[in-house]
């Protein structure tokens, strides 16, 4: 990460997670199932 400050800027940890960050996996994930269940030929 960057030095911000003087300080290096640490990653969040796994344990706390970006509540906008794991919104957007979630999303992620449903739509990639969504696509497999539409496409069983994996057709893209």
């Amino acid at each position: 990460m960057l030095p911000l400050g003087g300080r290096v800027v640490e990653t969040p940890s796994i344990s706390q997670p970006d509540p906008t960050l794991l919104c957007c996996v979630v999303f992620i994930t449903f739509i990639s199932v969504l696509w497999l269940f539409c496409n069983p030929n994996h057709e893209f």
